[in-house]
């Protein structure tokens, strides 16, 4: 195995992602219920935070859904047991999005209006909090379970193959490889641009 794993750069995208969750879920507590109680200011700093985790999170995803999978099924890894958890991560990507999605349309009204009622920050919370949850069990899965198997699978070269593409991937902010850069420009934090 080489000595810097591309599953070593996602381990640490996780702790970015997981880091940006943090912020906004702080910023969903600082939030208080009543009509014009929280201010627009509360909603917007809860509409950043929620943002940029959600950029980070979906260019994480697309980078594990469109390059590392592949790779993995490619090189015959995933049996029975391995596909069946990579669909588990695929399904609890696609739950974290749109409770993600959620939370935005949420900050935004608020951050818009300013108003907040109890029941609706009680949701807020709760979805947070779970949505949270539910990140840090996914990236624990991968980053124990998953990463290891497919370091252990593939050779030496295939895995030098995968970090140079991920980094070249997150260089552009997409994941056709260098010298395609259809999605734009990488991110500050997990795209290592400014």
């Amino acid at each position: 195995m080489p000595k810097d794993s591309p599953m070593d750069d996602l381990r640490r995208e996780h702790q970015l992602v997981l880091a940006d969750m943090a912020e906004a879920q702080a910023a969903v507590q600082e939030l208080k219920p009543g009509p014009g109680a929280s201010g627009r200011g509360p909603g917007q700093l809860l509409r950043s935070r929620l943002g940029q985790f959600q950029e980070g999170m979906l260019l994480h995803f697309q980078r594990e859904e469109q390059f590392v999978y592949p790779e993995a099924r490619r090189a015959g890894l995933l049996g029975e047991f391995l596909n069946s958890e990579a669909e588990e991560d695929m399904r609890a990507h696609q739950v974290i999005s749109t409770r993600t999605e959620e939370l935005i349309s949420a900050a935004e009204e608020i951050e818009r209006t300013g108003d907040i009622d109890a029941q609706t920050l009680s949701r807020l919370r709760t979805i947070v909090g779970l949505t949270r949850t539910l990140l840090e069990r996914h990236a624990a899965k991968e980053d124990t379970l998953i990463f290891p198997m497919i370091e252990r699978g593939l050779s030496a070269e295939q895995l030098v193959a995968m970090r140079d593409h991920l980094r070249d991937s997150r260089a552009v902010g997409d994941l056709s490889g260098p010298g395609d850069p259809k999605s734009g420009p990488g991110l500050t934090r997990l795209g290592g641009q400014d």
